[in-house]
């Protein structure tokens, strides 16, 4: 069984579209979406390293398998 995860940010949350689809881009690393609480963007591009919360974590039977929730940025 393959699961299908998708990534979106919570209606309050105040995460960038370059932030989104950048934590988009990281499906493949699945262990790190699914055990840790915060997303660590330091060293993918050349902006400043931004810290991001997962909010939630949402798994279903159906499709999609998995729904990782993004909060805001930490200070």
């Amino acid at each position: 069984m393959i699961a299908e995860i998708v990534i979106e940010r919570s209606e309050a949350s105040n995460v960038s579209d370059e932030d989104l689809k950048l934590v988009q881009s990281y499906k493949e690393y699945i262990n790190e979406l699914l055990y840790c609480d915060y997303i660590d963007t330091d060293g993918v591009d050349e902006q400043p390293s931004r810290r991001i919360k997962i909010e939630s974590k949402i798994y279903k039977m159906g499709a999609p398998s998995i729904i990782i929730v993004l909060g805001d940025y930490v200070e």
